[in-house]
């Protein structure tokens, strides 16, 4: 009774805290997200602690109920972290109207169809939070199927821009998050590692904000990678391609998990599981993805690698050392180096596991590339807590300090929040890397 009643109490702090945040804060009120912020990681932070060190558990229903609840109260909310939905209800209104996204960009669909006044008021939208709306009007859309079908459905069921179609998409990130649990409490017992360590997804505040409440579709794409490796674990090859193709055709990324676990199957078992995933996934990204509109898609993504830069480390560095040729040239290699480094991970000790591989190739990806937002780097937790790393926890906290960086009407990154970030999160990975490493070795 006493474990319930302290979830209890946690639960209604955290949940207080999470609803200034969500409900009564703007972004660019720096201070106070910081706060929040840091007040809901405390709370979690000795949760953590009262369940790794005092032996203080409870049930995993009762742990469940608790981030249910947490992610509900978020239903209700309007992103304020986040801007994206915007886009989100555009592409879902372009879809109901017949028309693909990646074939036409807002801006010309408003200048053609001026007697719109739907398409006028999402394009122009904006809200206390956003006083701009929608972000990239001149670009084609660049979410994958999975995304679209939720934009079209969510706006086809309520046709209600940026109000009922929101709920219903919050609605459907909540239910993948709850299969998200599910899975991982699994993956626990099947790797042999104690069940409360779901906790540290669960309420991981990062996640709870950025997923459900700030609709970021990371969460649907976590669910169909974390479950892709749980069906591989078991062996099961067509079930696992199936999920890490949904994974694919939601955020792209996820085909890191095909880079990164050569040496988990037979060469045949693994060739037939590429095989899978990779027929799969090129017939759910062509539903949406015809052969007129795949250089659109690759505009809108050169833009988001090459233009939008945000809380990048080598970029950053090169610019700060080397000025604008430095960032070119950066730019022009990175991407190679990479691939070739995700892929050599392969090259590791059989005693390397996937979930680490797979951890220090988004880890490379994410060091390596021009844009971290904080919701990018959720996708490392679960597969965390499949091992004994501890730098993705740390890192979910102190990303979140790179929200200091909105202000009203601009973007200022701070190079000194950057290199502290970066210096927590690369000395807590360092001593991952040592443990691992004495671990795989002197064994």
């Amino acid at each position: 009774m006493r474990n319930r009643i302290i979830l209890l109490l946690a639960t209604i702090c955290f949940g207080g805290l999470l609803y200034y945040l969500s409900f009564e804060t703007l972004r660019v009120e720096n201070m106070q997200v910081q706060l929040l912020f840091g007040g809901m990681f405390a709370i979690y932070a000795t949760l953590a602690f009262l369940f790794r060190f005092r032996d203080w558990k409870t049930g995993l229903t009762d742990l469940f109920l608790a981030g249910f609840v947490l992610r509900l109260m978020l239903v209700f909310s309007t992103p304020n972290l986040s801007d994206d939905f915007y886009r989100f209800t555009w592409d879902g209104y372009m879809l109901t109207q017949g028309y693909n996204p990646f074939e036409v960009t807002p801006e010309n669909y408003v200048k053609k169809h001026p007697e719109d006044k739907v398409a006028f008021e999402l394009f122009s939208a904006n809200s206390k939070n956003f006083r701009s709306g929608m972000n990239s009007k001149r670009y084609y859309s660049i979410y994958p199927t999975v995304n679209q079908f939720v934009f079209g459905f969510s706006y086809w069921l309520t046709n209600s821009p940026n109000q009922g179609n929101l709920m219903i998409m919050k609605i459907i990130l909540l239910l993948f998050e709850c299969f998200t649990f599910v899975v991982l409490v699994r993956l626990l017992r099947l790797m042999q590692k104690a069940t409360f360590l779901a906790l540290l997804y669960w309420l991981n505040p990062l996640v709870v904000v950025e997923f459900v409440g700030n609709l970021h579709f990371d969460g649907a794409a976590l669910t169909l990678l974390l479950f892709s490796f749980y069906l591989l674990k078991r062996e099961k090859l067509l079930g696992s391609g199936a999920a890490l193709a949904g994974a694919v055709a939601t955020k792209l990324n996820p085909v890191f998990l095909a880079c990164v676990n050569w040496r988990d199957l037979r060469f045949f078992r693994l060739l037939k599981w590429w095989s899978i995933a990779g027929v799969l996934s090129v017939l759910l990204l062509m539903i949406v993805l015809h052969p007129s509109s795949i250089e659109n898609f690759f505009q809108s993504f050169r833009l988001y690698f090459f233009v939008f830069q945000f809380n990048s480390s080598l970029i950053f560095l090169s610019r700060t050392f080397f000025g604008g040729e430095g960032i070119q040239l950066a730019m022009a290699i990175l991407p190679f180096v990479t691939i070739v480094s995700i892929l050599c991970l392969n090259l590791l000790n059989r005693k390397w596991g996937t979930p680490e591989k797979l951890m220090l190739a988004y880890t490379l990806y994410f060091l390596l590339g021009t844009t971290v937002h904080p919701w990018y780097i959720t996708l490392l937790i679960p597969f965390a807590l499949l091992t004994k790393w501890t730098y993705p926890i740390v890192w979910s906290y102190v990303i979140v300090w790179t929200y200091g960086f909105y202000h009203e009407g601009a973007v200022i990154q701070n190079g000194w929040v950057i290199f502290a970030e970066y210096l927590v999160m690369l000395s807590f990975l360092i001593w991952d890397l040592r443990r691992t490493y004495r671990f795989h070795y002197r064994s």
